[in-house]
Formats: structure tokens, sequence, C-alpha cells
């Protein structure tokens, strides 16, 4: 019987200065709708419980309880005060594992989490495409809360989990909104109203010979988007998987060689249906023993073939877009890496604070 208790505080001060003017004539004439000064101060207060309890030599439970109560407040030098918000939550979960035999273990959990937006989401800044199309910030987004419900079996090395996710306010980036008065196209991250998901992941490694390892996931996902913009509601349904394949070979004494592949098929991202992706890694690594080192040399992205392409389609709000996002390149990485001092020295422990949770926020 083990019981654990704990605290965390985190404290955000965020400052957003934005200036966008156009020349005109002789002189810049600074744009009023998209100049902004804004400051944001956020605290969050968080206490938490957890009692890990052996029922039996086969039955393990683990359940805790978590609060967190968050005051959020967004000064802007135009509008005054554009959110001022307080709020607490309770986060239940529970984690039973039971252990069949030495080849099988089965587990069933349950866990309700929160989703705070990052700070790019959340700044009112601006990144232009062209003059009437740009990326902005979302000042008003919420964090999203879900309740999630698993269950899962691993035999030997193989791993199967079906899971269930149900997803209030969920947080999506690259949402469309047309400004009919400016003539405008915005790229935001918003809230969803609601999300549901439902998911069967499979893990199948194999060693297919002494030198030939493969690792690889299968993932289907059943996914229901319920949503409003404005006053129209829509609803999207859509049925997907991923693969992503692993291919490990030993060529020689320490040289060795990975190849990676994965592959989407169609997604949803609110709006957004992006078509299908993929691409391909590949690595060779050599040691020159315990004295000398690891030489890798990796090429990510091998095609150059991994961007989103998609669009919205959603005419009540006069949304027809094609879209291309490229966020990756074609990579060459040629590392070197060798260990010095003590061997024998105890690493220091690897912890996460409040502080490292918060600066993920900034994207």
């Amino acid at each position: 019987f083990k019981i654990e208790a704990g605290a965390k505080g985190a404290f955000s001060n965020f400052e957003n200065d934005v200036v966008v003017e156009t020349f005109d004539g002789q002189d810049y004439i600074e744009d009023p709708t998209l100049t902004n000064f804004s400051n944001l101060d956020e605290r969050i207060l968080a206490a938490y419980t957890s009692v890990d309890y052996k029922i039996s030599d086969k039955f393990n439970a683990k359940i805790g309880l978590r609060f967190e109560h968050t005051d959020s407040k967004l000064d802007s030098d135009k509008d005054g005060v554009v959110v001022d918000r307080s709020f607490g939550e309770l986060f239940p979960s529970a984690f039973f594992t039971y252990i069949v035999n030495d080849s099988l273990n089965m587990n069933v959990s349950y866990s309700r989490r929160i989703t705070r937006p990052t700070f790019n989401e959340m700044a009112p800044f601006v990144i232009f495409f062209d003059p009437n199309t740009f990326f902005a910030g979302n000042p008003a987004i919420q964090p999203a809360i879900s309740n999630a419900f698993k269950i899962g079996a691993n035999y030997k090395s193989l791993v199967l989990s079906l899971q269930y996710t149900l997803e209030n306010g969920t947080i999506a980036r690259f949402q469309e909104r047309f400004d009919e008065e400016n003539e405008r196209l915005i790229f935001i991250a918003d809230n969803l109203d609601e999300l549901n998901t439902f998911s069967i992941t499979l893990g199948l490694p194999f060693k297919i010979t002494h030198w030939w390892k493969t690792q690889n996931t299968l993932i289907f996902l059943n996914t229901r988007i319920l949503n409003t913009i404005n006053e129209s509601q829509y609803e999207q349904k859509l049925n997907s998987f991923n693969i992503n394949s692993t291919q490990s070979f030993t060529i020689a004494d320490n040289l060795t060689a990975e190849i990676n592949f994965n592959y989407n098929s169609p997604q949803l991202f609110g709006s957004l249906k992006i078509e299908s992706t993929y691409f391909l890694n590949v690595g060779i690594q050599k040691k020159f023993g315990e004295k000398w080192g690891t030489l890798r040399f990796n090429v990510n992205d091998i095609f150059d073939s991994f961007e989103y392409n998609g669009g919205t389609n959603i005419p009540e709000e006069n949304l027809n877009t094609d879209n291309t996002f490229d966020f990756s390149n074609r990579t060459f990485l040629l590392t070197y890496t060798r260990n010095f001092g003590n061997k024998k020295l105890k690493s220091a422990r690897s912890r996460q604070t409040g502080a490292e949770e918060e600066r993920q926020r900034v994207n």
C-alpha cells in the first residue's frame, strides 16, 4: 500500500505587442483592427493525491484525484478586460491491472484530463500570407476537458488496446474564419463543441532474423466532431487509420541501420479535412566502443513528402478553401556523441516541474 500527495503552483505573465501598418501614399497608416497591446496574467494552483494498492499477487489498483484552480486575466489597451475567468476542476483517475499468467496481463483505466491552450494559440498576434490571409491568435480560447476510458491486453510482446474519449472544448488549430466586413481569411486556434473518438491500437513487434527486427503499430480511429460557427452547427464523421513501422538491422558488430515509415489516412482537424500523409526516415549508426563514442547519420523525410493538404467546406459560412501546410523539409543530421567522466556515478533524477510544463505551452 502506497500513498502519495503533492501540490503545484504555476504563475505566468505574457505580453503581446502587435503593430500592423499599411503604406498609403507617403506614410504608413496604422490598421486599428489588427494593432493591439495585451497582457495576460495566469495563476494555476493544484493539489493531488494517489493511492497504489496491491490487492493480490495478480491484481493491482492505482486511484488518484487532482484539483486544479485557474485564474486568468487578459487586458488589452483598446478593449480593456478581454478575458477574466476563474474556475476549479476535479480530475479523478483509476488504473487496474490483472496478471493472468506470465505471458498475459490485462488493464482497465479511466482518466479525466485538462488540455490548456499554448500561449501562441492565445496571443492575439498576426502572421500574414498576403494582405487578406493570415494566422491569428485567439485570446478567447478555453481549455479542453476530456474523459477517457481504456481497456488493454499485453500478450508477451503483443499489445492491444481499445479507448473511447469524449472531449468538450477540443482545441483545434488552423480553423478558418471569413471576415466579411474586411474581406479577410483568418486561420485561428478555436474550441470545438465536442469531439468523440474511438480507437483500436495494435502493437506488433517481430524478430524476423537475428539481424532484422521490426516494430509495427496499427491504429484505427473513429472520429465524430460537433461544432458551431456563428449560428451554423455542423457534424463531421470519419474513419481513419495510422501505420507506423520501424525496421532495425544489425549490419555488423557495432554497425546498425534503421528505417521508419509512417502513413496517415485522411483525418479531421476540426472543420479542416486533411488528405493522407506519409514520410520515410532512414539512419545508420556506428559505435566505436566505450571510449570513442557513437557516430550517427540520419535523413528525415527523405522524399520531402510530409505536408498537410486539405480544406474546409462550410457553405453557410462562405467557406470553401484548399490549402497546403508544409512544416517539414528533408533534413540531414550527422551526430557524434562521446561521454566523459566516471560512468559509475548515479545519473541525476529526471523530474518534470511545473515551470517545464508551462514552457511547453510556448511552441
